[in-house]
């Protein structure tokens, strides 16, 4: 490296913001941005006067070193934080500008398209240079790499690069694994946006799966609905990646986990979001999850209960149930009416569809589900239930009385085509 590039990548250096002495979220303001703000403004007209005197195109070998660091100055001057409420708007637009007349790319297409550079050699000595910094002990110490590096790896589905999940995935999660919420929830994010971008083999290699998939099942515990959904969804990406047998373990791993927070769980809204990730377990499990009817029959069985209170209906009933058909789909082959468990099952469904007969979705759906179980049931079994369905006794809701009558006849018609 010559002298001319060695200054300006000292000087980059000196406009990013340091290392702070304190975590970040310790204090609103760290004597360092005050700091940051003075360098700024000595060392950015130096970073643009070296800048314009480098011919990158002569000299392609320096790109990627070069170009990496100015694109990390670039976002890290343009997002909208504390530490940059004072920097003059006019730096990152100088910066760019300069940038579309010397290579004839701006930094929002530089790792879009290939040039005299290698947009892969340019992403990945980013990605170095970000994870330099962003290690286990100091990553909290660089909040301005962290946004960085969530500004950059946020859109990685449109750059014209392979992406490598060992290489782009360490300091997500980093932010996943830690305490604060608000990175955890950055975490995520940027691990769907990979995961999402990573092509079907990348994961055959190695077993580096199992660092990310314990990361996203630990946060699966987290007490907020939206980290959740976006462990969910995240693992949902991680699954879809795995190698077959692989694919396999991990969803019947996850469906026992998420059947034991069920079981424990009392937040109505993390049951229904967990009622909706069960569906989408058993859709990749399939009959696999008979292994585990106990457990699910128990799970159903106590939030069924839970579902004759009609405002608690309304918030978990069509989850539940929607999960419950799934598994209908796919495990209907060890329904049987002889273990106590199931017929739990049938009574409470009947129990539900009673007390919550004035909603006409939830009743629907409770009808389909009824005249399915009946209808899979052996014959015995099935000659038992029509006959109790023809008991009037004790009912004063008309329209529950319609519904009974035909899940009865739909049954019957069922048996007879049978």
């Amino acid at each position: 490296m010559d002298a001319s590039v060695a200054k300006l990548m000292h000087s980059i250096e000196k406009c990013l913001l340091p290392k702070l002495e304190r975590n970040c979220e310790e204090s609103k303001t760290h004597k360092e941005y005050l700091i940051r703000k003075e360098k700024l403004t000595e060392e950015f007209p130096v970073v643009l006067d070296l800048f314009g005197d480098l011919d990158l195109s002569q000299n392609p070998a320096l790109a990627p070193g070069v170009l990496s660091s100015l694109l990390i100055l670039y976002e890290e001057l343009r997002i909208d934080v504390p530490w940059n409420a004072d920097i003059p708007q006019q730096f990152p637009k100088k910066l760019n500008r300069l940038m579309d007349v010397l290579c004839e790319v701006t930094f929002d297409d530089l790792l879009k398209k290939e040039s005299f550079y290698d947009p892969q050699e340019v992403f990945d000595a980013c990605m170095e240079n970000i994870h330099r910094k962003l290690t286990p002990d100091n990553f909290k110490m660089y909040p301005a790499t962290i946004e960085v590096y969530c500004k950059l790896v946020q859109n990685i589905k449109d750059y014209y690069i392979t992406v490598n999940p060992q290489k782009t995935l360490p300091a997500s999660l980093l932010l996943i694994d830690d305490y604060v919420t608000a990175h955890k929830t950055k975490g995520l994010k940027i691990c769907a946006a990979v995961l999402q971008s990573i092509s079907s083999n990348g994961f055959h290699n190695g077993n580096y799966y199992e660092v990310v998939y314990a990361s996203l099942k630990n946060s699966l515990t987290v007490q907020y609905v939206d980290v959740n959904k976006l462990s969910q969804a995240c693992l949902m990406e991680l699954i879809r990646l795995l190698p077959a047998q692989v694919k396999t373990i991990k969803s019947g791993d996850l469906f026992v986990h998420t059947l034991d927070q069920l079981h424990s769980e009392s937040n109505l809204l993390r049951k229904a979001n967990n009622f909706k990730f069960s569906k989408k377990l058993i859709e990749i499990h399939g009959v696999n999850c008979v292994k585990r009817k106990k457990m699910f029959n128990t799970v159903m069985c106590d939030n069924l209960d839970t579902c004759a209170n009609v405002a608690v209906a309304e918030m978990l009933l069509m989850s539940l149930l929607e999960c419950f058909e799934e598994w209908i789909k796919h495990c209907w082959c060890v329904w049987n009416l002889k273990f106590p468990s199931d017929q739990n099952v049938l009574s409470l469904l009947l129990k539900v569809m009673y007390i919550n007969i004035n909603n006409e979705k939830l009743s629907i759906k409770l009808q389909e589900i009824l005249e399915t179980l009946i209808c899979i049931s052996a014959k015995d079994d099935q000659k038992k239930i029509l006959r109790s369905l023809e008991s009037r006794e004790q009912l004063t809701s008309e329209e529950f009385l319609r519904r009974l009558d035909a899940t009865r006849r739909e049954a019957q018609a069922f048996n007879l085509v049978k």
